[in-house]
């Protein structure tokens, strides 16, 4: 640790002091790192030498780690009794869990369509080569560029309706599970 470390450590450590007696120790221990500097050692060995700047804070303060450890208190338990955590689990459980899966369900539906639209615009470019095994397979004739236009939309939405679809789902994978990690956070809380 260098000189400004410690000596901005201990500073923010005796903030509870007069701005006249921090600025008394500040400029003491400084003396004691010039000293260190002038007789060749390092700054990090005079920093070492010196101890934690927090402990040193303590000791100018006057609160040593036995009073500040009698000072802690535990956490406050919650009135809030037992039966009603369970009653908001079994809420978000009936009425949120459905609604998450339709939404799961409804993304599912778009990433099928997408590959749908995929398989169909592979089909319609080879529809020239099957309407011979399957005259009612292609009803009307189709010049190439038509057939090219077709399956490069089809295709194109179909990717573009996939590829959103996964995009919607994994955004609403991390919403749902930052949802449950708060939900989590405020159950204990009560």
């Amino acid at each position: 640790m260098t000189r400004n470390e410690y000596l901005y450590i201990l500073r923010k450590n005796l903030q509870s002091l007069p701005i006249d007696e921090i600025d008394d120790i500040i400029n003491d221990v400084a003396s004691h790192f010039d000293f260190g500097v002038e007789e060749g050692k390092r700054e990090e060995e005079v920093a070492k030498q010196l101890g934690d700047p927090v402990d040193m804070a303590r000791q100018f303060i006057g609160v040593t780690p036995k009073q500040q450890s009698d000072t802690y208190t535990q956490p406050s338990k919650s009135s809030i009794p037992v039966w009603l955590k369970t009653l908001i689990t079994v809420f978000a459980v009936l009425f949120l869990a459905p609604l998450v899966l339709s939404i799961y369900l409804l993304i599912l539906s778009f990433i099928l369509v997408g590959i749908c639209l995929i398989i169909a615009s592979v089909l319609l470019l080879l529809a020239p080569l099957l309407a011979p095994l399957a005259p009612a397979f292609v009803s009307m004739p189709l010049s190439f560029a038509n057939v090219v236009l077709l399956v490069l939309g089809f295709s194109l939405l179909g990717i573009g309706t996939a590829w959103l679809s996964v995009f919607a789902f994994r955004g609403f994978t991390a919403l749902i599970r930052k949802g449950y990690a708060s939900l989590s956070l405020s159950l204990e809380a009560l």
